[in-house]
């Protein structure tokens, strides 16, 4: 019996693509957790910021300024025009613009010690710290979205 149908393979058919479409809605749905997190969770400790921090003053400061706010073609790095640069994009991307610096020698840091100048920025734009420091992980920092307004729970 073909059930209703003039082809048998119709119903098996059917069921492949309502496995197809669910197994997809589990895997948007698993990625859309992982996509969540935010830089207002709490996405580095105040530790690795102070270790940020002195990154900055060594390597940075010169550039950018004690005050953030950049020089000439050094852009500022605190305060709403940082935040709105970057609202809407990945820590992975603030981390690997930081990585090229300095200009003249990009990637010449460790790469522990720019994820550590990206929590120092963090903290400088008042975003809080939390209990587990920022990973040195390019596919981690690419779940965390930089957002410029804190979102309602």
């Amino acid at each position: 019996m073909k059930h209703g149908t003039t082809n048998g393979h119709i119903p098996r058919l059917f069921g492949v693509v309502v496995l197809a479409i669910l197994g997809t809605a589990a895997g948007a749905a698993a990625l859309g957790q992982s996509a969540t997190t935010s830089v207002w969770d709490g996405v580095y400790t105040e530790a690795q910021a102070k270790n940020g921090e002195a990154v900055y003053f060594s390597q940075c400061v010169t550039c950018h300024g004690e005050d953030f706010a950049g020089r000439e073609q050094a852009p500022a790095l605190a305060g709403l025009g940082f935040m709105e640069k970057w609202n809407r994009a990945t820590v992975r991307k603030l981390f690997e613009k930081v990585e090229q610096m300095p200009p003249t020698q990009p990637k010449s840091l460790a790469a522990q010690d720019y994820v550590d100048a990206v929590a120092y920025l963090l903290s400088v734009n008042e975003l809080p710290a939390g209990p587990a420091a920022l990973p040195n992980d390019r596919a981690a920092l690419g779940r965390i979205e930089i957002k410029n307004v804190r979102p309602q729970k």
